[in-house]
């Protein structure tokens, strides 16, 4: 079964560590900050995760800091393996116990011994490895597409026309239980990470640290910076790093990032996302002029910023239902406009606002535009988007957040997954951006010409 096909949800037992650990079983000091880095690289990252690995290495641990890795790479690098970083010793000393394939379950375990036995004041979650939301392409993410094979190039247009079919169809029953985002898949294992299961694991440590949540969940991993992953995860994280478009192999400098961790151990969760959002983009600002965008953002405002969202989807379905060309076309021309990522599916939702602000003619539109802007937040005011980052001309009207917006083929089952698609009313009504999206791309589908000439025949057989 290809990471595609995981669907079903794993139990919960914990690994079988492969050797003692070297670590005593009880906790050790309280520290300012633990870094937990989960890093699956038991696929085509495995070189470029190995190096990363190296990396932190080299930047080590302190006083004040413990980092700890747990690596999956291909298997001629070994088993799976748990690095307790230290600053003076060889990597391979490192070694705090080792063990065969990495599950899902497994980051869950991952994060309760971290917890139990590294305690800390905060606590930095940082998820390795590729993410894919519609398993939406085919293109590994560490290959720059200008570098893919042809025939690879060709097989990714043809599932993106067999996806934009004009018509929207009936649901297709092997989407049912398949999630609409992955992330940290394991070939060898041929499991991966769903956003349903990372909520449940994330939320299984709030009564494990003081206030709740995970202080800074890091996802260095392609197209998580969406609002539908920020909404998932609200209850089990307080700030998210997250990219909306791909991620390069090279991924985070996690030789500037620990060590600014390490020199400012008291440093705020709020201030460390500004600084390694800042790192990234210095980082391939000067390294390799690579297009790429990064964000921050602070979960506990997104129940506001998705009533805004509600409240737009409302009036914006309303008046579609209800005839208004002047709107369709408002939204057509705006959601052309947009900033789109990963094959025109995901778009930045404060410059869709934006272009709808400045094309709609319908005041309550506008203000309803306004109040999802000044929720995402801006460079003087921010809000829900606390930081926000990129490189080059193809991401230049990145404002920080993406949200689902496909021209045809809404995946209503698969993005029923997710609790953003589920009403926030207590009387469990009310339109939701699904909705919208479904009556939008109904509105500005054609019929296919052999649908619509068979009932141009059988309209003529019963004259």
């Amino acid at each position: 079964m290809s990471t595609s096909e995981r669907t079903t949800p794993t139990d919960t037992s914990v690994p079988a560590e492969a050797t003692a650990t070297k670590t005593p079983r009880v906790p050790a000091p309280k520290v300012d900050w633990t870094v937990m880095i989960f890093m699956v690289g038991d696929n085509n990252l495995s070189d470029q995760a190995l190096a990363d690995l190296h990396e932190i290495k080299k930047a080590g641990s302190s006083k004040d800091v413990t980092v700890i890795v747990q690596a999956d790479l291909k298997d001629s690098e070994g088993p799976t393996k748990r690095y307790r970083i230290t600053p003076d010793r060889p990597l391979e000393e490192d070694v705090d116990a080792q063990w065969g394939e990495t599950r899902p379950e497994v980051l869950k375990y991952f994060l309760h011994w971290c917890i139990e036995f590294h305690p800390a004041e905060r606590y930095m979650l940082l998820l390795w490895g590729h993410g894919r939301a519609l398993d939406s392409f085919e293109v590994p993410v560490a290959v720059p597409v200008q570098n893919v094979d042809r025939r690879v190039r060709d097989a990714v247009v043809r599932r993106r026309d067999e996806r934009f079919s004009r018509r929207r169809k009936d649901p297709d029953e092997t989407q049912r239980g398949k999630p609409f985002f992955i992330i940290c898949p394991d070939d060898q294992a041929s499991h991966a990470i769903s956003n349903m299961e990372l909520k449940e694991i994330l939320e299984s440590v709030s009564d494990k640290i003081e206030g709740g949540k995970i202080h800074v969940l890091g996802m260095v991993a392609c197209l998580m910076g969406m609002f539908e992953m920020c909404y998932e995860l609200r209850h089990g994280v307080h700030y998210m790093i997250a990219s909306e478009s791909l991620i390069p192999d090279t991924s985070l400098p996690f030789d500037k990032v620990i060590p600014f961790l390490i020199e400012n151990p008291k440093v705020e969760p709020e201030e460390v996302c500004r600084t390694v959002v800042d790192m990234f983009k210095t980082f391939y600002v000067t390294n390799d002029e690579l297009p790429v965008q990064l964000s921050a953002f602070d979960l506990t405002k997104a129940d506001q910023l998705r009533t805004n969202i509600d409240a737009l989807a409302r009036v914006l379905k309303a008046q579609i239902e209800g005839g208004d060309k002047n709107t369709l076309n408002a939204v057509l021309g705006s959601h052309f406009q947009t900033q789109r990522y990963d094959e025109d599916q995901f778009f930045d939702l404060y410059d869709f606002c934006y272009m709808l602000k400045e094309n709609c003619t319908n005041q309550e539109i506008c203000n309803l535009c306004q109040s999802i802007m000044d929720g995402i937040g801006s460079e003087e005011r921010r809000n829900f988007v606390i930081a926000s980052q990129f490189n080059g001309d193809a991401m230049q009207f990145s404002y920080g957040l993406a949200i689902y917006f496909p021209w045809g083929g809404v995946n209503d089952v698969r993005y029923r997954t997710l609790q953003f698609t589920r009403p926030a009313s207590d009387n469990g009504q009310g339109p939701t951006w699904l909705d919208f999206l479904n009556t939008y791309v109904d509105s500005i589908s054609k019929v296919e010409r052999s649908f619509r000439d068979d009932g141009q025949h059988q309209s003529a057989a019963t004259a």
